[in-house]
């Protein structure tokens, strides 16, 4: 891939594809001959979760990943000290082992037996870690055969993980000096930018001593200082977000300089009227609850596509069947919750609730009905589904090229959506489903804004999709030109996001 090229500022990612590699070469064995559902279990952190995998006669692998809200975008600091977590089922007579690429280190003494399980204790976590529970350990199993691994390699993962921290810690400190005076400041920047230096420098000094191990090691606790940098940063950057990846440049650390130059830009403009034809579904003439297709209306399109035996449904619904109900606010008396007085809380303000017009859109996926016999069990529901994917897709809009726009809607779902990790998505084609809004949970009607540049092509199109068993409802789908933005390119000269 170019893109990993130091060119193109991709270095950082390739020492840690080789890291990774090194880690998958030594779980190979484990990994080709799995059997059996990969069963998820908690940990002592919230955000910590852990991915058992069997192996037919190689033992069990247990995955404790950091799994917090916000990850995928910017990780926060992710270390735990004394991790905890539980394994059921421990074949008998197998030990736990911690692998990585420098060290093959016994778990035994961090062990402590419970009606659950074997739980096991992790002195030092940190985002991932791999732990094997295995009895092969003959002279040439395959506890032998990690070992030897690690002399082989371990060497070149202390030089590769110094590599790593360098060239992060170089990214970091140039972004941030293009965050300076252009962003809301960080309070402890420096402090942490220097705590890096500082493990860094010790890493180093472990390495020039060939104690490949503590090099290894003190190399990826100088990441930490940085992670918490750059999560701060971007939680200040999202603040004011429906969604981190409302903004495009505000799902990577790097770009978030960019991200404050379209804030700045943008804030000079004001929003057009929306140009997104019968957005708010009031043109379909629904005659009872059935509602009718969305094809009724010019231009608007359903796809669908299912590799498991379900019922889909897309149609423009009565709003009556959407609406919510509130009790109403309490009589506020001169003297109640008054914002002077220190010793009284004041009351969340009240959230926005939309204006429902005659119609709404609403997308549904249900299991397909069997045909039981007498006292026959119905079948259960799948846990997860292969390929379910129903969308409405809104008709092109056309607008300048380059060009910003602010695409916006209301989403409810009035329950879980099931056997799917995406359940319900709201997005537009021009940034696509990477960006979209995803949402799992019982949701009260709630509003999303989506700010995107217009492409090449001049057109924008909006989609609202659901993967899984449930319902969504969507309505006063806009999609509104900005005007009087400055119309520059932001941030041109940060050369760390070009790379992205």
């Amino acid at each position: 891939d170019r893109f990993l090229a130091d060119s193109q500022h991709g270095k950082d990612r390739m020492l840690q594809l080789m890291l990774l590699n090194q880690e998958i070469e030594m779980l190979e064995p484990i990994l080709l001959n799995l059997t059996g559902d990969i069963r998820w279990v908690t940990s002592s952190h919230p955000s910590v979760r852990v991915a058992i995998l069997r192996s037919t006669g190689k033992g069990l692998l247990a995955l404790p990943i950091w799994l917090g809200g916000g990850a995928q975008y910017v990780p926060p600091q992710g270390a735990v000290s004394g991790l905890t977590f539980t394994v059921p089922l421990v074949p008998d007579g197998a030990e736990p082992w911690e692998i990585s690429p420098v060290r093959v280190q016994s778990l035994q003494n961090q062990v402590r037996h419970t009606p659950e399980g074997i739980q096991i204790t992790l002195p030092d976590f940190d985002l991932t870690a791999a732990v094997v529970f295995t009895s092969d350990n003959a002279p040439d199993g395959q506890i032998a055969q990690w070992q030897k691994h690690t002399r082989r390699v371990s060497r070149f993962a202390a030089s590769w993980a110094c590599d790593l921290a360098a060239e992060q810690l170089r990214k970091v400190v140039y972004v941030q000096g293009q965050l300076d005076g252009l962003a809301p400041p960080v309070a402890e920047a420096g402090l942490l930018i220097r705590e890096a230096e500082k493990r860094l420098m010790g890493a180093r000094r472990e390495r020039a001593a060939n104690n490949d191990e503590a090099a290894y090691f003190e190399a990826i606790r100088s990441l930490r200082p940085m992670r918490i940098l750059m999560r701060a940063h971007w939680e200040k950057a999202t603040k004011s977000l429906d969604y981190a990846a409302a903004s495009p440049y505000a799902v990577s650390f790097y770009t978030l300089p960019r991200h404050w130059e379209l804030a700045r830009s943008l804030r000079g403009g004001q929003l057009g009227a929306s140009a997104l034809n019968d957005g708010d579904f009031e043109t379909a003439r629904p005659t009872d609850r059935r509602g009718v297709a969305v094809t009724s209306m010019p231009g608007w399109t359903v796809q669908n596509e299912t590799l498991d035996e379900v019922v889909m449904e897309a149609r423009v619904v009565p709003s009556a069947e959407a609406e919510e109900t509130h009790p109403p606010l309490p009589f506020l008396t001169p003297n109640r919750y008054a914002p002077t007085s220190l010793g009284k809380r004041i009351d969340d303000p009240v959230p926005p609730r939309p204006t429902l017009g005659a119609n709404v859109l609403r997308l549904k996926i249900g299991p397909k009905p069997v045909t039981l016999q007498k006292s026959e069990k119905p079948p259960p529901e799948p846990q997860a589904l292969e390929r379910v994917f129903l969308a409405v897709n809104s008709p092109p809009v056309r607008l300048p090229p380059g060009s910003w726009v602010r695409i916006s809607g209301w989403v409810k779902l009035p329950g879980h959506i099931r056997a799917t990790a995406d359940g319900a998505l709201f997005y537009d084609t021009t940034a696509g489903e990477a960006y979209a809004v995803r949402l799992t949970d019982k949701t009260e009607w709630k509003q999303f804004h989506l700010y995107r540049k217009v492409p090449a092509s001049g057109e924008v199109r909006v989609r609202m999709a659901l993967t899984g068993f449930g319902t969504a409802y969507f309505d006063d789908i806009r999609v509104e030109p900005i005007i009087g933005a400055e119309a520059r390119r932001p941030a041109e000269t940060t050369g760390l996001a070009n790379g992205r």
